[in-house]
């Protein structure tokens, strides 16, 4: 910034804007006004600005400020005009409006069952011989004591799907307890109801963390909340665990008999 001290320092520029301020001693500066205070006179010009003491100044010129207004004016009226042109040429039409909730449309009972059965019949889908071992080389993970091996194991196994339920049940009663917790773990991801009853046996495990993980598998799979706590289980919630899969069990079996 540069000070106008006085009546010895004039400064020419060439004018960029229509702005004039015309100093006592003769000289001008022209540029944009920014500021005019009652102290001094702030103008932008094209290196800087510069500040103008307000005793130095004789005139100040505002002609930007009009032009501005006028160029904008003219500048509005044309983009109205134009916008008008388009509309009369391309009248709006209506929105149509997305179906949303009920109005959506819903996939055909037929294609919905069929991809259902198709789902069914890949998790009844026996293991070949090749995913058996690969099977055993993920249960052996899962209690690796490297953290980074046994999250590989896990995501390994959610491949298979429903199909390695069987063998992560067998995997509740393992004596490492890593795969033990989980093998609750990936259970309570499955959502399989048949890894109920064996859930329910991992709520007295001598771990902490796998009765954690069992008590966490059955909120997940019931939909219920029982009282529990893992550090100290009670026979009492340990009991009413049991009465709520045994209740729902009953009513799977009934359903299946149907």
């Amino acid at each position: 910034m540069f000070i106008l001290n006085g009546l010895f320092v004039l400064l020419f520029v060439l004018p960029f804007w229509t702005d004039i301020v015309v100093l006592v001693n003769g000289g001008k500066v022209t540029g944009r006004i920014i500021e005019n205070s009652e102290k001094r006179v702030v103008v932008e010009v094209r290196w800087g600005t510069v500040e103008v003491r307000k005793e130095d100044v004789k005139l100040v010129i505002v002609t930007g400020v009009d032009e501005m207004e006028e160029e904008l004016k003219e500048e509005e009226a044309k983009r109205a005009k134009q916008e008008k042109t388009v509309v009369q040429q391309n009248p709006p039409t209506e929105p149509k409006e997305e179906p949303t909730g009920e109005q959506k449309k819903e996939e055909p009972k037929e294609e919905k069952a069929e991809k259902e059965e198709v789902k069914k019949k890949e998790n009844e889908k026996p293991l070949t011989e090749e995913e058996k071992k690969q099977l055993e080389t993920f249960i052996t993970q899962i209690g690796h004591p490297e953290a980074n091996i046994r999250r590989m194991g896990r995501l390994s196994l959610m491949n298979f799907g429903k199909r390695v339920v069987p063998r992560l049940i067998q995997a509740l009663s393992d004596n490492n307890f890593w795969r033990r917790m989980n093998a609750c773990d990936l259970l309570r991801e499955m959502g399989d109801k048949r890894a109920l009853k064996p859930l329910v046996s991992r709520l007295k495990d001598e771990n902490l963390y796998v009765r954690i993980a069992a008590d966490n598998a059955l909120k997940k799979l019931t939909g219920k909340d029982v009282s529990f706590n893992p550090q100290n289980p009670s026979e009492e919630s340990v009991n009413e665990w049991k009465k709520i899969v045994d209740e729902m069990t009953k009513e799977e079996e009934e359903e299946g008999d149907k």
